[in-house]
């Protein structure tokens, strides 16, 4: 099947003219046309930056509660998301759980205490942008010797 374009936009959208369907194939009467075909019914998205649609937010637990944070990020090609607490980069680990899944980024703190307190950060990259949404997780009490970032 060839497929001819027949309008091609500088943003990257375009429609094709593909031969006519039908018994009178190549005639050019009696067959039905083929509708136009669009990038994304042919599983092709248009780029775009990380965008934020649910920000951080701040959040507050009593110590020794799980503590979560959540946002969803837009974005294509799917971005990369690294995740940081007072500008320190997070590992994924057994005090520090993270998650992305279908854009929504997570971060689970199993046990909140004091020393967990702090502004985290989460930030999504790919090839056209990199944004960064922050919270701040309060646990009040008393610290202990600090175990984490």
């Amino acid at each position: 099947m060839t497929l001819y374009l027949s309008t091609v936009s500088p943003g990257g959208s375009w429609q094709g003219i593909s031969p006519m369907k039908g018994p009178n194939k190549g005639q050019g009467r009696g067959g039905t046309p083929t509708p136009p075909s669009t990038p994304s019914s042919l599983g092709c998205l248009p780029r775009k930056p990380p965008t934020f649609i649910t920000p951080l937010r701040d959040i507050a637990v009593v110590s020794g509660q799980t503590a979560r944070f959540e946002c969803i990020v837009q974005a294509e090609p799917p971005p990369n998301v690294l995740w940081s607490k007072n500008g320190r980069i997070i590992e994924n680990c057994q005090d520090y759980q993270i998650q992305y899944r279908n854009g929504v980024c997570r971060l689970t703190i199993p046990q909140a205490f004091p020393e967990d307190a702090g502004n985290y950060t989460c930030t999504a990259t790919n090839m056209l942008g990199t944004i960064g949404s922050s919270g701040t997780l309060q646990v009040p009490g008393e610290r202990r010797s600090v175990r984490k970032p």
